[in-house]
């Protein structure tokens, strides 16, 4: 199992029902993509 769908697994879980908490997390969930592939350089198979 990937750590991404560990992660997107629980988030679901913890933030079923409220719409405003889900967009956080995957607006959360964008912004680490985004430092991990553009300014810490790690390959995008590493999360």
């Amino acid at each position: 199992m990937k750590l991404t769908s560990l992660f997107e697994s629980i988030a679901f879980v913890a933030e079923y029902g409220d719409l405003d908490a889900d967009r956080h997390v995957k607006r959360v969930a964008t912004y680490a993509r985004f430092v991990g592939t553009h300014v810490l350089r790690l390959p995008q198979a590493t999360y």
